[in-house]
C-alpha cells in the first residue's frame, strides 16, 4: 500500500499487474464533505453557537481535510490569544485567510499611495467578478497584507462543479485582469502586483495566437465594464482605504447600492 499526490509521474513498472494494480483516487472533499470534516474537528472545542459550519464549508472550496483541520486549530489558537472563551466566526474567517494566503503582516508599513493602489487593484478584481454573470461572486476583499500579497479578493462559488464552462473560464480570466485594468485607469500605470503575462515562454519564436486572443478579449471586457462603473470602483476602493476589509452582505450591498457613474 502506498500513496502519492503525483500519480502522473509514477514509473509504469510500479503499476504492472501484481504490484500497485488497484488505484483509489481521493479527490478534495465537496461542500457536504467539508462540513462533515469541520464538524469532526470541531468536537470538543468551544465553538460559538452562531458559527455556521455550512457557511464555512462554502468558503473553503478546494481545501483538503488537512487544511480544514488546520483551519479549526488555527481558530482555537486565535481565540485563546484574544482571551475568548469561545471560537467565533471572526477567528474562523481569519483562519481561512491564513490557510489561503498566510499570516497577517501586522508590522508592514506602506505609504498612502501604495495603500490606495492596492485598494483599487483589489476593488478591480471584485468589481469585474460582481458585474459578470458567469463569474464567481466576490465574497471578501481586503488590503491587509498576507504572505507575498498586499491584499486579496476571495470569491464564493454559488455552486460547486467538476465541470467548468468556457463562459466561466472567460469570466475568471477577466476577473483576474480586473486589478491590472483598475490600476491602468486610475493611475495610468501598473504595479508588480498585476502579474499579467500576454505571452508564452517561447514568445521570441512563436506567439500563441489563441491564448493572446483570449487574454485580449478578457482585457477589453474589463476596460469596458470598469469605465462604465467607475463610481462603484471608487466607492469600494474608498471603503477599503478606510476600513481595510469588507465581506459578505456588506460587500454585496455596497456594490449594488452605488450608482455606476457616481
Amino acid at each position: 500500500m502506498a500513496s502519492t499526490n503525483r500519480p502522473d509521474i509514477l514509473d509504469p513498472a510500479l503499476l504492472r499487474p501484481g504490484r500497485f494494480d488497484r488505484r483509489v483516487t481521493l479527490d478534495s472533499p465537496d461542500r457536504k464533505g467539508r462540513e462533515q470534516i469541520l464538524s469532526i474537528h470541531s468536537k470538543g472545542k468551544p465553538i460559538d453557537e452562531k458559527v455556521d459550519l455550512e457557511m464555512i464549508a462554502r468558503q473553503t472550496a478546494g481545501f483538503s481535510g488537512a487544511d480544514l483541520m488546520n483551519l479549526v486549530n488555527e481558530s482555537a489558537i486565535l481565540a485563546a490569544r484574544r482571551d475568548k472563551k469561545v471560537i467565533t466566526y471572526q477567528e474562523m474567517a481569519e483562519s481561512i485567510d491564513r490557510v489561503i494566503a498566510g499570516p497577517e503582516k501586522k508590522n508592514k508599513v506602506i505609504s498612502e499611495r501604495e495603500k490606495e493602489m492596492v485598494a483599487y487593484h483589489e476593488a478591480g478584481h471584485a468589481l469585474i467578478a460582481h458585474l459578470l454573470p458567469h463569474a464567481d461572486p466576490p465574497y471578501k476583499v481586503t488590503i491587509v497584507a498576507r504572505g507575498q500579497t498586499g491584499g486579496h479578493t476571495r470569491f464564493l462559488p454559488e455552486e460547486e462543479s467538476n465541470l467548468i464552462t468556457q463562459n466561466q473560464l472567460q469570466a475568471r480570466l477577466a476577473s483576474a485582469l480586473g486589478g491590472r485594468v483598475a490600476e491602468e485607469l486610475m493611475f495610468y500605470e501598473v504595479t508588480t502586483g498585476a502579474e499579467q503575462r500576454d505571452y508564452s515562454d517561447n514568445i521570441a519564436e512563436n506567439i500563441d495566437d489563441e491564448i493572446h486572443g483570449l487574454i485580449q478579449t478578457a482585457y477589453e471586457t474589463c476596460v469596458t465594464l470598469m469605465r462604465g462603473n467607475l463610481g462603484k470602483l471608487t466607492a469600494l476602493a474608498g471603503h477599503l482605504i478606510e476600513h481595510e476589509t469588507i465581506e459578505g452582505d456588506d460587500l454585496k450591498n455596497l456594490l449594488n447600492s452605488i450608482p455606476a457613474t457616481a
